[in-house]
C-alpha cells in the first residue's frame, strides 16, 4: 500500500517549479524593459538591481520555504502514522498468535491430564461386581455419583435393591455397597461400588442373582467429576452396556 501519492507530489512540484520560474523571470523582464540601456558598468546599478530582485522574489521564496516545510512535516507525520499503525497491527497479531498458542498448550495440557471414568459390570456365577475405574491419564476426582432408575434417584446400590427387589438380604448372600461420596482415583486405578456373592449356592441366590442382573441392566449411573484443573464433567452411563 502506497503511503504518499508520489504522482500527485511530482505534479505539484512540476507546477510549483514552473510557477517559480515565471515569478523569477517576470521582474527581470520588467526591469530590463524599463531600464533598457544594456548592462551597466556601475556597481551602484548592480546593487540596485540586486535589491530590486531580492525585494521582488525574496518574499516568494520565503513563502515557498515555509510551504515546503509544511509539506515535509505532513509527509513525516503521514509516514509516522503509517508506521505506528503497522506496529500496532503487528503487535495485535502477535498477541493474538501468542494467546492462541497458549490456549492450544492449555488444551493439550488438559487432554494430557484428563481422567476418563468407566463402569465395568462383572457378572459371574459366584459373584457380581460393579467397578468404577479411571482409564484416563490424569487424576479422577469424583465429587458425586448416584443411581437413576426411571425417575427415582438412589445414593447407593443397597437402596436400589431394597426398593426394587423382593429377594434382597438373605443369610447366604454377602453384599458390599459404596456410598455416593467423594472418591479420588489415580490413572489406571479402580474401586468397587457394588459387590454381592454367595456363601452357599441355593435356588434363592440364583433367583436373587437373576433379578439383580435384570435390575442393574436397566439402571443408569450418573457421575459428576473433575480433573486436577477443576474442570467439571458429568456422564450418565447404563450399567452393563
Amino acid at each position: 500500500m502506497q503511503i504518499i501519492n508520489t504522482k500527485l507530489i511530482k505534479k505539484f512540484i512540476t507546477i510549483l517549479g514552473l510557477l517559480s520560474f515565471l515569478i523569477i523571470l517576470t521582474p527581470i523582464i520588467l526591469y530590463f524593459y524599463k531600464f533598457n540601456n544594456g548592462f551597466s558598468e556601475k556597481a551602484e546599478d548592480w546593487s540596485s538591481f540586486g535589491s530590486f530582485i531580492g525585494g521582488s522574489i525574496g518574499t516568494f521564496f520565503n513563502l515557498l520555504a515555509v510551504l515546503f516545510s509544511l509539506i515535509s512535516i505532513y509527509i513525516t507525520l503521514k509516514i509516522t502514522s503509517h508506521i505506528q499503525k503497522k506496529e500496532y497491527e503487528y503487535n495485535l497479531n502477535s498477541i493474538e498468535r501468542e494467546t492462541k498458542r497458549n490456549e492450544n498448550e492449555i488444551q493439550l495440557l488438559y487432554k494430557q491430564h484428563k481422567p476418563f471414568p468407566t463402569i465395568a459390570f462383572i457378572n459371574l456365577f459366584e459373584k457380581t461386581d460393579v467397578i468404577l475405574s479411571n482409564q484416563g491419564l490424569g487424576t479422577l476426582v469424583v465429587n458425586e455419583w448416584h443411581l437413576k432408575l426411571e425417575d427415582k434417584k438412589y445414593s447407593n446400590f443397597g437402596d436400589l435393591i431394597k426398593d426394587n427387589l423382593k429377594n434382597n438380604y438373605t443369610k447366604n448372600i454377602q453384599m458390599f455397597c459404596e456410598n455416593g461420596t467423594k472418591l479420588i482415583f489415580n490413572s489406571g486405578t479402580e474401586k468397587k461400588l457394588f459387590e454381592f456373592s454367595t456363601i452357599q449356592n441355593s435356588i434363592e441366590y440364583n433367583e436373587f442373582r437373576k433379578e439383580c442382573k435384570e435390575l442393574l441392566l436397566k439402571t443408569d449411573i450418573v457421575i459428576k467429576y473433575e480433573d486436577i484443573f477443576e474442570n467439571k464433567y458429568e456422564i450418565t452411563e447404563r450399567i452393563g452396556v
